[in-house]
């Protein structure tokens, strides 16, 4: 028998011989408190609180209603009025919320919050800035499409300064006795002024998934549910964010965007709350602006 012959031989035996099966047990790591927390010009304060899962945790509507704390102690202050949120259910989203009653969101205004759960405190700051005045809204069609087209919002970015940005939409052309209106945003809502500072905002906007609507809507729109048609009564929101808010909404978004991606660079959710909770606690300074889509505003 030949070298080479004996060499793949004992290969062949070490691959099959060496053949075990191996049950890995993942430790499961322990829960931590996730804040969903928003403080708006002209609204009171709202706080969504859960519970983080396992990676392999099998999730169902029991699972998922368990996730939600409705227990806490939730408190906002200005550094002058403090403001204590009581759990309720509202029809707004997230329906599930700690909810402000006396201390309403100003412009050029900071707030802490703090959270007391299960003999931890949890606290973060945000601060709403000055509101960005949306200039116009305009609409265009995608590219070989006469129905389906996005939106376009231009606004004057202050000159000198860094600003960070986050857009919405509200679809309000619904039946508000039978669904809820939702703030929805696309993919990469948030950006920074590096390429447009004292400029002239030209953004272009489709429309975000709705967490309200089933996967199964998506599964029967898959070729139009992103775009917005003629006729449709919208709401567009601008806001101006700080600094802390948009590195967690971009590490976010970017995590949402490359999960499926193998060859991604792995990327981590930044946050602003402490002792080691996830989410964020943000102040959205905002201007809104109501449009029909007519043949008036119409981008040739």
């Amino acid at each position: 028998m030949s070298r080479l012959k004996y060499f793949i031989l004992i290969i062949v035996f070490f691959a099959f011989s060496c053949e075990k099966e191996i049950d890995v047990q993942l430790e499961d790591s322990k829960p931590k408190l996730v804040v969903e927390g928003v403080i708006e010009n002209g609204e009171y304060a709202y706080v969504s609180l859960s519970k983080s899962a396992p990676y392999f945790t099998p999730v169902d509507s029991t699972t998922f209603q368990n996730m939600f704390i409705t227990e806490a102690l939730v408190i906002v202050s200005d550094g002058i009025e403090s403001d204590t949120l009581t759990f309720d259910t509202v029809p707004l989203f997230p329906p599930l919320r700690f909810q402000g009653h006396k201390l309403k969101g100003q412009l050029n205004t900071s707030y802490t919050l703090r959270i007391e759960y299960e003999g931890e405190v949890y606290t973060a700051d945000t601060k709403i800035l000055d509101a960005i005045p949306i200039d116009s809204v305009r609409y265009q069609y995608e590219y070989n499409s006469d129905s389906l087209g996005y939106i376009w919002f231009y606004a004057n970015d202050p000159v000198n300064q860094n600003n960070y940005y986050r857009v919405f939409t509200m679809d309000v052309d619904i039946d508000f006795s039978k669904e809820i209106p939702v703030w929805v945003h696309p993919a990469g809502s948030v950006t920074d002024d590096s390429y447009f500072n004292g400029k002239l905002v030209e953004s272009q906007m489709y429309r975000g998934r709705n967490p309200m609507l089933s996967e199964a809507y998506y599964e029967a729109h898959p070729d139009d549910w992103w775009a917005f048609k003629m006729g449709d009564k919208v709401l567009v929101k601008l806001t101006q964010i700080d600094y802390e808010s948009f590195i967690f909404w971009r590490t976010m978004e970017q995590v949402l965007m490359t999960g499926d991606n193998p060859f991604a660079a792995p990327t981590t959710v930044q946050t602003n709350i402490s002792n080691n909770a996830l989410g964020s606690w943000c102040g959205y300074a905002s201007t809104v602006q109501y449009i029909e889509i007519t043949e008036d505003i119409i981008i040739p």
